[in-house]
């Protein structure tokens, strides 16, 4: 891994999407075959990332176990590399 460090805003409560009938928080929508999240973060060069920093709304743990979520979508090859900060 590298030197660098990103922070991943994901805090929103996603209203326009679930006043559209989606539900979930926005990350978690598919695109083209893939999460938001997915697409968010793939398109980072990890390479270069030191640290992942997930910043989320202690809720979505609660309610959507965001960090089993995040693991599965990152794999095993970037345990360790991220951390998710929770704002209430």
């Amino acid at each position: 891994m590298g030197g660098l460090n990103y922070a991943v805003a994901m805090a929103g409560r996603g209203l326009r999407f679930s006043q559209a009938g989606f539900a979930g928080p926005k990350y978690m929508l598919e695109a083209g075959g893939r999460t938001l999240f997915e697409h968010s973060v793939f398109s980072l060069p990890l390479a270069l990332a030191k640290k992942i920093y997930f910043i989320a709304l202690r809720e979505h743990e609660e309610q959507f176990k965001l960090s089993k979520f995040i693991e599965a979508k990152l794999g095993p090859g970037l345990k360790g590399a991220w951390e998710l900060v929770f704002l209430d």
